[in-house]
């Protein structure tokens, strides 16, 4: 209510999932105070309202869990990044050891640059602006170019009267190699492509991936002893949700695992969240029919195509929240399964396409957060060079937290279709944490 008053859109046209019966209920209590509050200021009435769509987590229980690899998500999921701090090594302008807690937010503008780049390209971005910074310091610095991470590590070293710039480039580099090393520790290549294949329904070699293979090769990475049981876990509730399994082949699964009661208790508690853990998140699969009927099936996944290859086999899926805002966007989101709260504004009709809200806004946002880390969490709008004008807003609230690929998303949306999007959530989770959140049920 707070997020609606501050952009003053105090009516707006509030939806929500009909398979969720908490987020009907935060709406319609929504819609309550927001309608009481309008009376009480005496505010007009809007002509052309923009959308809030409430959401809880079960709509998308993919996103929490499959690896991403985008620099931000994937810094978070293994670099332990904790409430935007973390803590590196670097060599200090004295050439001695030395330790460093870092805010890694707004205020880092390179952090800003990389946080949704493909970790494919990172390093490539850091190499890139270090030579450049160095050519836009000739004057003073040897001639001296890098040509790999290896070689811009030795430089920085070099560097002790530019200390600000080295500790900078120095974090960065930092992360993006912890992040690259615990890939190849970890085996992250073999298991994401698993991933995708039960996310997406088909892997790239074959539309169609057979389900005895799939469950191969899940049995394959569960019996594995190099593995970690935390990546097994992760991907056997993964293959649940996809697929389903039954009870005695759940069970049996754990055991060969060797997990232990607590973490047996995560794959159990994923009933609670709406799921049936026979066959699977059926409702998911329905509301991609539903998406794909509405605009194309092109939506629902990257897919495998020429410019988009090697790297991004391991993200071909994309967030359903994504999905939903393109819809909202174009005023295209299902009436039957996100129906108006407020009985009246079905009466007089939605939102037309392409229609503004009352104030039309700028897509440049001087706020970046509406609350700390501990609560509510918004993405802001995209920054740019080019002030543009908005076609309207949406804002969307998801109940039980976000992920870093569905903030990527709303960028994306953004960027796309020049709407301004807020995101907002109890929390920004991680994957540890959801699994914790599911442990703790």
């Amino acid at each position: 209510m707070t997020v609606c008053i501050t952009l003053e859109t105090t009516c707006p046209l509030i939806r929500y999932c009909k398979d969720h019966p908490l987020s009907m209920k935060v709406a319609g209590n929504l819609q309550k105070k927001l309608e009481e509050y309008q009376i009480q200021a005496k505010l007009p009435a809007v002509p052309d309202p923009p959308t809030l769509l409430i959401l809880d987590r079960s709509v998308d229980l993919f996103a929490p869990l499959l690896h991403e690899f985008t620099y931000q998500a994937m810094a978070y999921d293994l670099a332990g990044i904790q409430n935007e701090r973390y803590v590196f090594t670097f060599v200090n302008a004295n050439e001695k050891e030395e330790k460093k807690e870092v805010l890694l937010n707004e205020s880092d503008n390179i952090w800003k640059e990389l946080r949704h780049l493909h970790i494919a390209h990172t390093s490539e971005w850091v190499v890139t602006n270090f030579n450049k910074f160095m050519n836009e310091n000739k004057k003073t610095l040897s001639h001296h170019e890098a040509g790999s991470l290896q070689e811009m590590s030795q430089l920085l070293k070099a560097m002790p009267q530019f200390h600000e710039m080295k500790t900078k480039f120095s974090l960065h580099l930092d992360i993006a190699g912890k992040c690259m090393s615990i890939f190849t520790q970890n085996q992250l290549e073999r298991i994401a492509r698993i991933e995708q294949d039960l996310a997406v329904d088909y892997s790239p070699d074959s539309l169609i991936t057979a389900l005895s293979s799939k469950y191969s090769q899940l049995s394959e990475i569960i019996c594995d002893q190099t593995v970690l049981m935390e990546l097994k876990v992760r991907l056997l509730v993964i293959y649940i949700i996809s697929q389903g399994l039954r009870t005695s082949d759940r069970q049996a699964l754990m055991r060969r695992a060797g997990l232990a009661p607590e973490l047996a208790a995560i794959i159990e508690n994923l009933q609670f969240l709406g799921l049936n853990l026979d066959k699977g998140d059926v409702s998911l699969k329905n509301r991609k029919r539903e998406i794909s009927l509405a605009q194309g099936p092109s939506l629902l996944s990257r897919g495998s195509t020429p410019q988009d290859s090697e790297e991004y086999e391991l993200s071909r899926y994309v967030p359903f929240l994504k999905n939903l805002m393109e819809l909202a966007t174009k005023d295209k989101l299902p009436d039957d399964r996100y129906p108006l709260a407020d009985e009246k504004a079905k009466k007089s009709g939605s939102r037309k396409k392409g229609s503004k809200s009352l104030k039309t806004v700028s897509r440049r946002k001087k706020h970046n957060t509406w609350a700390n880390q501990n609560k509510s969490q918004f993405a802001p709008s995209l920054g740019g060079a080019e002030e543009k004008p908005s076609k309207g807003q949406i804002i969307v609230f998801v109940i039980g937290g976000i992920t870093y690929s569905e903030i990527r998303s709303v960028y994306e949306t953004m960027k796309a279709t020049q709407y301004d999007i807020y995101l907002g959530s109890e929390s920004i989770i991680s994957p540890q944490e959801f699994l914790l959140n599911l442990k703790l049920l």
